[in-house]
């Protein structure tokens, strides 16, 4: 009988935490929205390009002068993998594209986190923390007093 009576005590708590789990990812994902449109105001963009999926990316790859190959790759194997292997029995051509993708989207990832700290004239490290954890230090860009900086040629190192 005990463990009749341990068992709604036991989902209680197991839904609780799923429940703060849940408002926690519900937290950051909101805040990531608010950082990532006023990152773009700040670049001389419009908020709401911040949150339509792959244009945002084009659109910061050109406000921070980088090539659109990386992000043209990063697609184009996104959309295979979704849309097209899976009714395709070529394992390989899958898996090839499948690595494509995630190598380029590497790339692309750490490329653009360091042209951004370099634009926001940040340090090292904190390029370190932008590539490491980005959801937070995209925060500490958007709500702090960074000022975007690529008319001051003198200022930003070019790659």
């Amino acid at each position: 009988m005990e463990a009749i009576i341990k068992l709604p005590e036991f989902i209680d708590v197991a839904s609780r935490f799923g429940m703060t789990v849940e408002l926690i990812v519900l937290f950051f994902f909101l805040f990531s929205i608010v950082a990532g449109c006023l990152i773009f105001k700040k670049t001389g963009n419009k908020a709401y390009k911040a949150v339509i999926p792959f244009y945002s990316e084009f659109v910061l790859f050109r406000t921070l002068g980088m090539s659109y190959i990386l992000p043209i790759i990063y697609t184009v194997t996104r959309c295979y993998s979704l849309f097209i292997s899976p009714f395709l029995k070529t394992p390989v051509l899958t898996i090839l594209m499948s690595l494509t993708g995630f190598v380029a989207g590497v790339i692309m990832y750490m490329k653009k986190s360091v042209r951004l700290s370099d634009y926001f004239g940040k340090s090292q490290p904190f390029k370190v923390g932008l590539i490491v954890m980005q959801p937070v230090f995209l925060l500490i860009l958007a709500f702090g007093r960074s000022r975007f900086l690529k008319n001051d040629l003198n200022e930003v190192k070019d790659e």
